[in-house]
């Protein structure tokens, strides 16, 4: 974006002004590095094809021993070659043609395999022809290649990685070079992306001082819905002291938890369930622009119940309508919106805790046992159905 490349030339520039007597140095160094590099003179390509050279030399006399042994079996062993047997049961099985027709299949086959091992053992003497043990070449070899190992220690890179480091040298040093042309460069492309950025910043600074006061007054609403009464929420939107990557504002989040209080930053003064209550409430007034898949809230029943946590369970429900929201509660209230409850239990030593998705009847049992404690009687269980009832409808 816009920020990111006003970032990279601010970083680009101070790179070229930091550019003193060590620099020049530098400048030396990267010359010397350029110009060894520049009398290896290799690609990529030059650099396998080297190893490929290398491998072969430095295994000749197996290579040479080895095709022998495979060019002796298919074609100059006196009685079993194989190009001389195919021939014989190539001509057996013309002489028996006459008797059956559809054996003159069969004899071509054999004559396209004699044929391809025919084009085989060309290709095979060929090879020989250029396959030479060659100490003098070897040794050649294995001086570039170590050099190249020595370069590339010296960059610290792989070899392979020895034409890459090349090109990037090759681009800093051009850069280092042409400095005070490029110097007036970047100061006119920080100028012109800092008119850009700020523009873009200043229009987001109003629109987000709009929503701030319409998302305060709504998450103020809400909070008086989660029995947090005489408590307000205020979205604090301040200069900051530069323009930053979010704009030119400071956006800090401020509450007050009871009447006549000064609002606070929310870190500071906010406890677990206060959070989550307001976290709840300004998930379900963002709703609309929220794209959060997952929620989780933990602690959102501390220190609610009745009414409040019934008006809780809605507004989760109503919050799960497009995505997935976790809750883990210990009002029934709560429970009940839930489309799916499970439940979490510990027992053991060493504790083990166990997640059991309920079922329908054993449903009723967990908010029946929510509601009564341990004893749960017919009343109970009758309640715990008919809040399942309503809240599913």
């Amino acid at each position: 974006g816009l920020y990111d490349d006003l970032q990279r030339s601010r970083q680009h520039l101070q790179r070229l002004l930091a550019f003193d007597e060590d620099g020049l140095s530098r400048l030396d160094l990267m010359r010397y590095q350029v110009n060894e590099l520049d009398e290896l003179g290799l690609s990529l390509g030059d650099i396998h094809a080297l190893e490929d050279e290398h491998r072969r030399l430095a295994n000749a006399s197996d290579l040479i021993q080895g095709v022998n042994s495979v060019l002796n079996t298919l074609s100059e062993d006196e009685r079993y070659a194989v190009d001389k047997l195919l021939g014989d049961c190539q001509a057996n099985l013309q002489q028996l043609e006459g008797h059956d027709p559809s054996l003159t299949e069969l004899s071509q086959l054999i004559m396209g395999a004699g044929i391809q091992i025919e084009e085989a053992i060309g290709t095979m003497r060929q090879y020989l022809d250029r396959l030479e043990m060659s100490p003098e070449r070897l040794e050649e070899i294995e001086r570039n290649m170590a050099s190249l190992h020595d370069l590339a220690r010296k960059h610290r890179v792989p070899v392979h990685d020895l034409p890459a480091q090349h090109g990037k040298l090759k681009s800093e040093l051009a850069e280092l070079e042409s400095g005070e042309e490029r110097i007036a460069e970047l100061q006119e492309e920080i100028e012109f992306l800092t008119r850009q950025c700020t523009a873009t910043a200043e229009k987001i600074s109003s629109q987000r001082r709009t929503a701030a006061k319409a998302l305060s007054k709504d998450v103020t609403a809400r909070m008086q819905e989660l029995g947090m009464q005489g408590g307000s929420f205020d979205i604090a939107v301040s200069n900051a002291d530069q323009l930053k990557r979010h704009g030119l504002d400071k956006v800090e989040f401020m509450v007050a938890g009871n009447p006549g209080q000064a609002l606070m930053p929310i870190k500071r003064v906010a406890s677990g369930g206060e959070l989550s209550r307001i976290a709840l409430a300004l998930q379900v007034s963002a709703t609309e622009s929220a794209s959060i898949p997952t929620l989780v809230f933990d602690e959102i029943d501390v220190g609610i119940g009745g009414g409040v946590a019934e008006i809780v369970g809605q507004l989760l429900h109503r919050l799960s309508a497009g995505r997935q929201v976790l809750c883990i509660t210990h009002l029934a209230q709560v429970a009940a919106y839930a489309n799916q409850q499970l439940r979490i239990s510990k027992a053991g030593e060493p504790v083990e805790a166990t997640i059991e998705m309920l079922e329908p009847d054993s449903r009723i049992e967990e908010i029946a046992r929510m509601m009564g404690g341990i004893e749960i009687t017919e009343q109970t269980r009758a309640h715990a159905r008919e809040m399942l009832e309503q809240t599913a409808g």
